[in-house]
């Protein structure tokens, strides 16, 4: 059997076309040298020798370079005494060259972004990188465009001015400008050009420069564009060219048809609640070229002065209703944007000053309370409605309370052996702020009783805590972990289930909570189960400790509590025995 590769439109020989060559039942023909592959010499041309009868698979497996692959498999009969030539084509690749130029210089431009579509408007997909040379391994449509912006099917212009899109089948394409370059005119025309087989075509298009003036209006203080400032432009005769307004982006595109020349810009009328600035700007207008004018405007201002007082006496730092207070923080934010425009503290005087302020509408939240003073969710609604204009305004704030409560009940008196429970009454959080690493902790007298079980209670806020416990080791250990606040749970702590050595026991053990909020206590009663020890003599007495705390502004705030037992233990005299 021959096989013979040819060119599908010029029906030259391919050379360097590998194929495979099997029978019907899968089974692969080896060449002369043992290889299962056959390639094609300079003629195009595979021979292969000395096959039996029969059907033949004939497959390309690579095809020559410029050439789309024909994947497809070919049955061919051998019959003996027969010459069988089979004759493969394969069709050409084609490409497209994209110069970009500056239509008055003819320099390249790069940059330039374009949407290549075949007819029916589907893209031709891929992206190239930026910086691409053309005929380079990376500039083809298989590979991915870096973050630019475009979508798939969109080239972007090499440092040449160049796209080269290789591999493209035959056919009739569209190529559309997407992007053009600052300052220059995008080019909306859309050109047809057809790519023939294994033919580059180019096009050859340019971009025309813009020309005219740009005015750009800003804020002074904050560079934000100003919208609705009413401009006047003159020629060098002082002859009226135009009236015009800025846009919502502060701009004014001037005619980019006027004549070369020298011009003069009037401000002739500011935006509200801006001073006017009439001093007249000379520009010089170059065809070809855009030339670009900021001109800033000063807004009118006034100040917004917050006198910050307490509300009420202080117990913790003494000061009295109606004290200046230093050190709050307030904001003021833009009414109709919510936009943050300025943060004023107070003053050892009381007084927060803010910045000067643009006429308008403004929200005043107070973020930063002083020491020992509640945070205020108060906002005040102001607006400045004039130049020089100072708003007063007094804010009050009301004195952080601090505390904490724990109470605790038991057996009054006991015998011993006996089983005693005592009753946490009250843990209570019962400052007016959160306080952090809340807790309670329970010291046991352990000259009298040892640690049978704890019922830890409910609280009335949701949070997980622990059971830490201290041994007349030293050791500390973790009774029980992640319990959650809304459930109440029996933990059993006998030495065996705690995992205690035998002459260990629990001397205190601690619930730590975290942070808590104001008002956070107890729903069902914690409760405390201890074995008295049998060798008490009657009349002994020991005391319960208990002390509940948590931290404000890192000071730490404590209460104690205890409750005192006594041993009850009757004495039986002995019957007489003997004779």
């Amino acid at each position: 059997m021959k096989i013979l590769k040819l060119d599908s439109f010029t029906r030259l020989p391919l050379s360097n076309v590998e194929f495979t060559v099997s029978k019907m039942n899968g089974e692969k023909i080896m060449n002369e040298f043992g290889s299962l592959t056959f390639k094609t010499d300079v003629s195009g041309a595979i021979y292969v020798p000395r096959l039996t009868d029969g059907y033949y698979i004939v497959t390309e497996i690579k095809t020559a370079n410029g050439y789309f692959l024909d994947s497809e498999p070919k049955t061919v009969l051998v019959e003996a005494d027969k010459d069988t030539v089979l004759e493969v084509t394969n069709i050409p690749m084609s490409s497209l060259l994209i110069v970009k130029t500056d239509e008055q210089t003819g320099k390249p431009l790069a940059g330039v972004v374009y949407d290549v579509k075949k007819v029916d408007g589907t893209f031709v997909a891929g992206d190239i990188k930026d910086g691409n040379q053309p005929g380079t391994p990376d500039n083809s449509p298989s590979k991915s465009t870096t973050e630019n912006g475009d979508v798939t099917g969109s080239y972007t212009t090499d440092a040449n001015g160049r796209i080269q899109i290789n591999g493209l089948q035959a056919g009739e394409y569209m190529v559309v400008e997407r992007k053009a370059l600052d300052n220059y005119e995008l080019d909306t025309k859309v050109y047809n050009i057809t790519v023939l087989p294994g033919k580059q075509a180019t096009l050859q298009l340019t971009n025309k420069p813009k020309s005219g003036i740009r005015l750009t209006k800003i804020n002074s203080v904050t560079k934000a564009p100003i919208y609705n400032v009413e401009f006047m432009l003159f020629d060098a005769n002082n002859k009226v060219i135009g009236t015009y307004y800025t846009d919502n982006a502060g701009v004014i595109d001037f005619p980019n048809d006027i004549p070369a020349g020298r011009y003069t810009i009037r401000e002739t009328r500011a935006a509200a609640g801006y001073y006017l600035d009439d001093v007249p700007k000379t520009v010089e207008f170059v065809a070809g070229q855009v030339t670009e004018i900021t001109w800033t405007n000063t807004p009118q201002m006034g100040q917004i002065q917050i006198q910050k007082k307490s509300a009420d006496a202080n117990e913790i730092n003494g000061l009295p209703a109606g004290t200046p207070l230093a050190g709050a923080v307030f904001e003021a934010y833009n009414y109709k944007t919510g936009n943050l425009v300025d943060r004023f503290v107070s003053g050892s005087d009381g007084k927060a000053v803010s910045s000067p302020l643009p006429l308008g509408r403004y929200i005043i939240k107070e973020v930063q309370a002083p020491n020992y003073y509640l945070l205020s969710d108060k906002e005040l609604d102001i607006e400045i409605e004039f130049a020089t204009q100072i708003i007063k305004m007094d804010f009050l704030n009301y004195s952080v309370k601090t505390g904490v409560s724990i109470i605790k009940t038991g057996n009054v008196e006991t015998m011993p052996g006996d089983l005693i429970r005592y009753d946490i009454k009250e843990v209570r959080n019962t400052s007016n702020v959160p306080l952090t690493d809340f807790y309670w902790r329970d010291v046991l007298p352990v000259d009298a009783v040892r640690l049978n079980k704890i019922v830890t209670g409910t609280y009335n806020q949701s949070l997980k805590y622990k059971i830490l416990a201290v041994t007349n080791k030293g050791n500390t250990k973790i009774i029980a972990d992640n319990l959650s606040t809304t459930k109440n749970n029996v933990i059993n702590c006998s030495p065996a289930s705690l995992g205690l050595k035998n002459d260990e026991f629990i001397m205190s053990f601690t619930f730590m909570y975290g942070t808590v909020k104001s008002g956070f206590a107890q729903v069902e009663t914690p409760q405390i189960y201890v074995d008295v020890l049998k060798t008490l003599p009657n009349g002994y007495k020991f005391s319960n400790k208990v002390d509940a705390g948590g931290k404000y502004n890192g000071e730490w705030l404590v209460f104690n509590n205890s409750w005192q037992t006594a041993v009850f233990s009757k004495s039986e005299k002995l019957p007489k025995t003997g004779y």
